[in-house]
Parts: structure tokens; C-alpha cells; sequence
């Protein structure tokens, strides 16, 4: 049986539409994928792996602080978790190959810490 995290690293960071095909495809985002995106599609993209990131706090997280995304949400507007994410993307081109959704994480985790939320 599939342990939590893994059902949601699953749903959350493998699977993409594939627009130019109209067809689902086992793969995920990579940094240089979601440069390539529209405007729209980033969008979409993005709000999707912050409500994975939400959802998998929900059901795993064991940080003292709790679920620190949700937390952090509810002070902080989605355009500007985009720019936060945006800036660390654009600031660390060596990373682009990497799947883009841990660069998120990490990236939204940082500054919701030092918010302290």
C-alpha cells in the first residue's frame, strides 16, 4: 500500500496536462517546462501544486508548528507566493532541470518561516 506522501508527491508533482496534446503525461514540471508555459498555464500550474503542498501538510505533517502552508495562506496572497516562487526560479537558473514544484515548496517554506506563521 502507498504511504501518504508518496499518493501525494504522485498527484501532485508527476502529473501534468499536456495542452499542445489534450493528453494526460506522466512526467513532471521541470523549472525550464514552467518557464516555457503561458501566463494562464503558469498560473494554473502554480495553484495546483500550492493546493498539493496544502493538502499533503494536511495529511502528513508532523512539523510542531503544523500544517505551516495553510498557516501561511491565510496571510498571504496567491500572486504573491507566484512572485516569491518566481523570483527564487529566476534567481537559480542551475536549478531549472529539477522538478519546479520542489522549487515552490522550498521556496514558499522559507519565507512562511520567517514570517513566523
Amino acid at each position: 500500500m502507498l504511504k501518504p506522501i508518496f499518493k501525494t508527491f504522485v498527484i501532485t508533482f508527476l502529473i501534468t496536462l499536456s495542452t499542445s496534446a489534450n493528453a494526460i503525461i506522466l512526467s513532471y514540471v521541470t523549472g525550464n517546462d514552467y518557464l516555457a508555459l503561458s501566463e494562464r498555464d503558469q498560473d494554473l500550474w502554480f495553484v495546483g501544486v500550492l493546493d498539493g503542498t496544502m493538502s499533503e501538510g494536511n495529511l502528513i505533517e508532523k512539523d510542531p508548528m503544523g500544517n505551516w502552508l495553510s498557516k501561511c495562506a491565510s496571510n498571504t496572497p496567491i500572486p504573491q507566493f507566484k512572485a516569491i516562487y518566481e523570483k527564487e526560479l529566476r534567481n537559480n537558473p542551475d536549478g531549472w532541470h529539477a522538478p519546479a514544484a520542489f522549487i515552490v515548496r522550498g521556496s514558499l517554506r522559507s519565507y512562511c518561516m520567517d514570517k513566523k506563521f
